[in-house]
């Protein structure tokens, strides 16, 4: 990486993004928003359905934090994303 760069070539890598929805190798969800409805926990809004009824996607973490990231304009989003733990 360090030869590649110091010679002027971009150089790109991702963090969790291999695979994806189609070939079914992605070890993310991917897809566009499905209501999952109203809950008592998430006053004010819909969740999503992630398939068949499921409105939560579990992160497991071996006592590392967790960060969440979105394509929106840093505080310009029109969306409404919400983390619980």
């Amino acid at each position: 990486m360090n030869t590649v760069t110091a010679s002027g070539a971009l150089y790109f890598s991702s963090a969790g993004n291999q695979g994806n929805l189609n070939d079914n190798s992605s070890s993310v969800w991917e897809g566009d928003f499905v209501s999952g409805g109203t809950l008592a926990l998430v006053p004010g809004g819909n969740v999503h359905d992630f398939g068949g009824g499921n409105t939560n996607d579990q992160i497991l973490s071996a006592g590392a934090r967790a960060l969440l990231f979105w394509s929106d304009p840093l505080g310009a989003s029109a969306n409404d994303y919400d983390l619980s733990y």
